[in-house]
């Protein structure tokens, strides 16, 4: 039952979490109108800093990773 609750919270949170990488994403590609030539890590940067939903993104992505380490440490310790 508890692994069902842990994959269903992943799901969950996979949701508002694509919608969140689109936000950033669109703040990225606003960053290659001001500066064609940026690299990849130039347009995350610039998307973290102006944006909120880059920094949920990665808060949610490190919970998922957060999850999944639990329950493999949990399988693990049966």
């Amino acid at each position: 039952m508890k692994t069902r609750f842990s994959v269903l919270t992943i799901i969950l949170l996979a949701i508002p979490g694509a919608v969140c990488y689109f936000v950033a994403g669109i703040y990225g590609s606003a960053y290659m109108n001001i500066k064609p030539e940026a690299s990849e890590w130039e347009k995350m940067l610039y998307a973290l800093q102006n944006s909120y939903a880059a920094w949920l993104f990665v808060v949610i992505l490190l919970i998922m990773v957060g999850i999944v380490i639990y329950e493999i440490k949990k399988r693990m310790a049966r």
